[in-house]
């Protein structure tokens, strides 16, 4: 995913799935400048800095 769209996800008003690793994440915040993101699993609630363009979204709104 690029850094841009992953800033779209955070910022806006509809949810979307976003994967990393092919777990459901949750975008906590975007570090422009290193190209990473904090994420929480949404499983476990565990969180970690991962790089954004590993995180993948297909699109689609959780409802």
């Amino acid at each position: 995913m690029k850094v841009h769209k992953a800033q779209e996800i955070l910022k806006g008003n509809v949810n979307h799935e976003v994967t990393y690793k092919d777990k459901l994440v949750w975008l906590e915040h975007i570090d422009v400048e290193n190209q990473k993101a904090l994420v929480s699993v949404i499983a476990t609630g565990e969180k970690m800095q991962v790089p954004v363009n590993e995180l993948n979204s297909q699109g689609l709104e959780l409802k």
